[in-house]
């Protein structure tokens, strides 16, 4: 009796056209972003931040501007899953 082999679905080629991708729009972020530079907060973060950023050595750090939106982004989307979470909902 010979050896049993499986046989080996080959996966066909996947093509997405990069120029019809585009990100969505969000009214609260582009507004946050308008508030925060009409009152100047990237030089405030910048100098704030400044003593934790070497000028000489190593590469370039992320912005702090950077680093405080990706933790409000993350903070809105966890504050959205918890009341998610813990909302009285059917079979729960």
């Amino acid at each position: 009796m010979a050896l049993g082999k499986r046989c080996k679905a080959v996966q066909q080629q996947l093509y997405v056209a990069t120029d019809s991708i585009r990100s969505l729009d969000n009214v609260f972020y582009r507004s946050l972003n308008g508030l925060l530079e009409e009152h100047g907060f990237d030089d405030f973060a910048e100098e704030a931040c400044r003593e934790f950023y070497a000028d000489t050595r190593g590469r370039p750090g992320v912005p702090p501007v950077i680093v405080i939106s990706v933790l409000t982004i993350e903070h809105r989307v966890m504050s959205a899953f918890w009341i998610f979470l813990t909302a009285p909902g059917e079979g729960r």
